[in-house]
Parts: structure tokens; sequence; C-alpha cells
């Protein structure tokens, strides 16, 4: 979830004390309970190892720069 507050209200981002697990939920809830817009954002998927990597190209939107910069990267290791 992504913020974007354009008015203040403190109560409504502070991050509870919950586990991980539940925080998620819980975060989102308090600013549409304070009457604040909320949109979630599509899913994101890390790269952490070069399988990883792999695997997000297929991921990625006409245009991005990922696949690109990815071939650069093999194209200096070899």
């Amino acid at each position: 979830m992504a913020t974007d507050v354009r008015r203040r209200d403190r109560d409504a981002c502070l991050e509870p004390a919950l586990p991980s697990r539940v925080a998620g939920p819980v975060q989102r809830r308090r600013p549409v309970e304070a009457g604040l817009s909320v949109r979630d954002l599509p899913l994101l998927r890390e790269a952490d190892t070069a399988a990883d990597a792999a695997s997000v190209v297929g991921l990625c939107p006409p245009g991005s720069h990922f696949p690109g910069v990815l071939a650069s990267f093999s194209e200096v290791a070899r």
C-alpha cells in the first residue's frame, strides 16, 4: 500500500504495534476509516537472485527497462 496524505491526519497513518501478518490489513483500514481515499497498487515481485530476476523479466510490461538492464548484466558476466 502506498500512502499519499494530502491532509494532515496523524492518527490515520500511525503504524499499529501488531504482528506483521495482521499489520497490513489493519494499516490499510485505518486511513479508510478516517475518510481518506485508499487505492491498492499492483503486487510487486522482488528480484534478489539471478533466478528471481529471470522470472521477473517475464512479468514486465512492454517498455519496461528491467529486461534490458538484466541482459546488460548477462553480457558483462560473459
